[in-house]
């Protein structure tokens, strides 16, 4: 009877260690999701700021190319 109780507070301490192991698991991939996450949204600002200046740039081509055009007139 004791053999069987000591093997079953073993059993005990093993799956509190993988508990507490999978929960910091858990935790760490949840960070990594929260980060990856920070990382989307700074990416997809980025782009649209890009998207932004290319239009400003197309809008300033199109004014020098009018410009140019007048001017050979």
């Amino acid at each position: 009877m004791k053999n069987s109780y000591e093997e079953a507070l073993d059993q005990l301490e093993t799956l509190k260690r993988e508990n507490k192991n999978l929960q910091q698991e858990i935790s760490d991939l949840t960070e990594q999701i929260g980060e990856t996450g920070k990382t989307i949204h700074e990416l997809e600002k980025a782009k649209k700021t890009v998207e932004t200046e290319k239009s400003e740039i197309q809008t300033a081509l199109e004014e020098a190319e009018v410009t140019i055009h007048n001017c050979n007139k």
